[in-house]
């Protein structure tokens, strides 16, 4: 068991919820969380990304929090 926070501060899907969703199908142990409430309060799924706030003043940034459970 356990829980992984998967960070990137890239802009491109590749590395953030693709490779998220591709984690998933290849792991089948692993579970995608809702993420922590800290950070921004999301739900479970792909969205966990932080959207743009449209300034285009900072990078990318995306977070997912994954589980390992019993097989």
């Amino acid at each position: 068991g356990g829980r992984m926070l998967y960070c990137t501060c890239s802009v491109f899907r590749a590395e953030g919820d693709i490779q998220i969703q591709t984690f998933v199908e290849r792991n089948t142990d692993a579970a995608l969380l809702p993420s922590p409430g800290h950070l921004l309060p999301r739900s479970a799924g792909i969205d966990a990304a932080v959207p743009d706030n449209g300034d285009g003043d900072h990078d990318g940034f995306f977070y997912a929090l994954l589980e390992k459970r019993a097989p």
